[in-house]
Order: structure tokens, then sequence, then C-alpha cells
């Protein structure tokens, strides 16, 4: 298999195309991922980012190629209960459900303890928020998209934090510009090579397009990551996801 690096490279571009609206497009790119028969296939990252491919499955029609995914998902969750996979198939679940079934698992999802995970929470509460609104419930969709909104800020998650405010102004509801974006916190160099990282290219790949070494490039994402308030690289993707490809 192609390990993490080709997985995190598909991982990104899917994200950065849901990010977009292209969610068709982030079908493509996810798909992988979680394909055994293909060479980015990752058992374990397949996890963090399983609500990335029902979104995307769910937006584009296509969510019949789910059946064993989820399948094989739900069995390792019942083995062996990774906490990620558990809250993340519960909130899968209410996404993928017809109309009439849709409102409980929402409740369920959000009634599972996510203190550890803002940004799940604040995805589900987005999924939620859409749900009721698009069913002309707009008075009750308001909660839920304004907690989904104060988590994404405080998480510095600004494209998210964009989309919900979005589905809160369909609501009715004047909505204020919300948080400084932390982007705004790097250099020019810095952005340049937080983008690149956030389309999934490696540090050596980053350095080769820039004229710098991967050393460089490292000293410089070490820098990045607290200027944006973030632990892990495949975090980026989500602080830059609508700007990956400007």
């Amino acid at each position: 298999k192609g390990g993490p690096l080709l997985a995190t490279a598909h991982l990104a571009r899917g994200a950065a195309a849901i990010g977009d609206g292209r969610h068709g497009d982030a079908f493509q790119h996810l798909w992988p991922v979680f394909d055994e028969s293909d060479s980015a296939f990752h058992r374990f990252m397949r996890w963090p980012a399983l609500l990335d491919l029902v979104e995307a499955a769910a937006r584009s029609g296509q969510t019949s190629r789910l059946t064993d995914v989820i399948a094989d998902l739900e069995a390792i969750s019942g083995h062996s209960d990774p906490p990620i996979l558990r809250l993340s198939l519960a909130c899968a679940r209410a996404l993928l459900a017809a109309d009439d079934h849709a409102e409980p698992l929402f409740t369920a999802a959000l009634a599972q303890d996510l203190t550890g995970y803002p940004f799940l929470r604040a995805r589900t509460l987005l999924s939620l928020g859409r749900w009721l609104r698009r069913r002309r419930r707009s008075t009750e969709s308001r909660s839920p998209l304004r907690e989904s909104v104060a988590l994404f800020d405080a998480l510095g998650a600004a494209a998210w934090s964009r989309r919900a405010r979005q589905e809160l102004r369909a609501t009715g509801e004047k909505v204020g510009r919300g948080a400084p974006d932390l982007r705004d916190r790097l250099t020019a160099q810095e952005h340049q090579i937080s983008q690149l990282a956030a389309e999934g290219l490696s540090n050596r790949q980053i350095a080769e397009r820039l004229f710098l070494s991967p050393r460089t490039i490292g000293g410089h994402l070490y820098r990045i990551f607290p200027k944006l308030e973030i632990t892990a690289r495949a975090q980026l993707h989500d602080a830059f996801g609508d700007r990956v490809g400007d």
C-alpha cells in the first residue's frame, strides 16, 4: 500500500473539495483511502475521515457505495471501540438516514460524550442545523447553527465557520463576521507553505517547488502550527480548505 503520505494527500484534497462545495470531486479523492484494493487505502486513517466521505457521498448521490465500508467500520467499532470511530459512526448514521429517521439519530449522536472532540460536535451541529432548515424548521435550526459557529470560531476553523454562518444567515438571522482569521498571523511565505501542505504535498515536494530545503520547510511548519493553533499536519486542510488551489 502507499502508506500514510498517499492517504493524507487524498484526504487533504477531499477536504478541500468539500470546502469548495465540489462533493463529487471530494468523493473521488476520498474513496481510495477506503478502498482496500487501492494503493491509498489506510485502515486507521479512515476513521477520522469517515464524515468527509459520508458528506461527500450524501451530497453527490453516491451513498449506495458506502454499504460495505460502513459495515466494516461498524464491526471494528463493535470489537475495539476506538472513540473517534464510534463517535464518527454515530454522526454518519444521522447523515445517511432517511428523513423520517434522521432526527433521533442526530439527537443520539449529540448525546455522545464529545468533550474531547469539539470539531466533531461542531460539524454534527452544522449538519443538524442544515437538516432542520431544509425541512422549513428555520427557527429550530438556529440553536445548533449558532453553537456550531461558536465552536468553529473557537477552533480557528475559518472555512467551516463561514459555512455555518452561511447556513445561519439562510434562516433569516443576522450574523457578524466572526472571529479574526488565524491565517492572518502568517507571513506570505508561511501562508504559501501552509497552502501547499494543505493540498497534501510532502515537505520534500514543497521544498522543490519553492527552491528551499525540506529541513527549512519543516522549520517553517514548526512555527506555523502554534500560529494557527493546531497540533497536526492533517488539520491544515481545515484551516485552508477554502483557499486550496487559489
